[in-house]
């Protein structure tokens, strides 16, 4: 569950600084589907899924097929002894239960049971266990769906579509062998707001939890890449039946109410004072499959949406100890530069492990930021 602790003394702007709050959410919370006579886990003999997709829904160069191809390509990326992949596009004989895996969209609601996607598996007894045989992904035709990555289109930011990628991601979950997720943000529970976000762009990815959850079913890959760290402006927020619910992380004063704020393009902007002292929250995770330690990061103030290590820095840290499948909520202190313009927006971004020290198997999620105006 997650609880609220004290952090140890940490590193922050060259001075000692105790990290004031943390939203700790541990490793090993994923579920998994089990026999429940004898209690073993329900796997794949085989442990890869190549798909057969549906030819109206996938098909030759559209942007749907791309993104199903890009879910594939982060669940491959992470350390877990798992392949996803396509057996053949343009599949016009789809149904469920005909001995293949297959992905599709479709109006048919009883099929759908009123989910926006839905994942059936199929099992076969052999040697005392059940073992997944089949897997087929339906998701619903008439729901508006986008397979493109521009953050402002997307209901994560108030946008009307839903974002293809993170429901197949979290589909694909399902076939593997996961259940849903309440208690922590994690993509098996509340998918399309588990996201990372830079450069106005949004990308889905499996995170820290699910993919503790792959390693548990499936074991360690023989991939040379088995390390990532990665930060997000987003957190849990609650449990909705089986689903966690996530929202923005924020800015806090001094005294951890929430800073003054309104919205700008589908997303909080803070009201900071040019040398007022505050605390920037930020989600950290361990997708890896070790646990990371002294992990140093940088806080930046940017002009845009793009947080490099040419912003303006000034603060920096490291976390001591970051366990593989950890997701720690982390509030920290921050005194706001004195050279920023009053009425203008900017970008307070932070870097996670800004010196590239871990070879990670993805190099694109150690940047966000949240929105800031100057204020008089």
């Amino acid at each position: 569950m997650t609880s609220k602790i004290n952090l140890p003394t940490t590193v922050w702007g060259g001075c000692l600084i105790l990290l004031l709050t943390a939203s700790l959410e541990h490793a090993n919370a994923y579920s998994h589907k089990v026999k429940t006579s004898n209690n073993t886990k329900i796997v794949w003999a085989n442990p890869q899924i190549y798909w057969h997709a549906g030819a109206k829904s996938f098909p030759a160069d559209s942007p749907f097929r791309a993104s199903l191809v890009l879910a594939n390509y982060w669940w491959n990326q992470t350390p877990a002894r798992f392949t996803f992949g396509i057996a053949k596009w343009g599949d016009t004989s789809l149904k469920r239960g005909n001995g293949q895996s297959e992905i599709w969209f479709s109006n048919d609601q009883g099929a759908l049971k009123g989910a926006p996607a839905i994942c059936y598996t199929w099992m076969y007894s052999s040697g005392g266990r059940l073992w997944f045989k089949e897997a087929d992904i339906i998701f619903d035709a008439g729901k508006l769906w986008s397979p493109h990555t521009w953050q402002y289109d997307l209901t994560p930011y108030r946008g009307p579509y839903r974002p293809l990628i993170t429901t197949a991601i979290h589909e694909m979950g399902h076939a593997l062998g996961l259940g849903h997720e309440n208690r922590w943000y994690n993509v098996m529970g509340q998918d399309y707001t588990h996201v990372h976000t830079h450069y106005d762009r949004i990308k889905g990815y499996p995170g820290a939890d699910a993919t503790q959850g792959a390693l548990f079913l499936y074991g360690k890959s023989n991939t040379y890449f088995t390390e990532d760290v990665a930060v997000t402006h987003w957190k849990y927020a609650s449990a909705s039946g089986e689903y966690s619910t996530h929202t923005p992380t924020v800015v806090y004063n001094q005294n951890m109410t929430v800073a003054g704020w309104d919205l700008l393009n589908g997303s909080p902007r803070f009201h900071v004072k040019r040398g007022g002292s505050y605390h920037a929250e930020f989600t950290y995770e361990n997708n890896g499959y070790n646990s990371q330690y002294n992990v140093e990061l940088a806080m930046y103030i940017s002009t845009n949406t793009l947080i490099t290590t040419s912003d303006q820095s000034f603060a920096g840290g490291y976390i001591p100890h970051l366990p593989a499948g950890a997701v720690w909520t982390l509030t920290l202190p921050v005194v706001i530069p004195t050279n920023l313009t009053d009425g203008m927006t900017y970008y307070l971004g932070v870097i996670f492990d800004h010196q590239g020290k871990i070879s990670e198997f993805d190099g694109t999620n150690n940047a966000s930021y949240l929105q800031i105006k100057i204020v008089p």
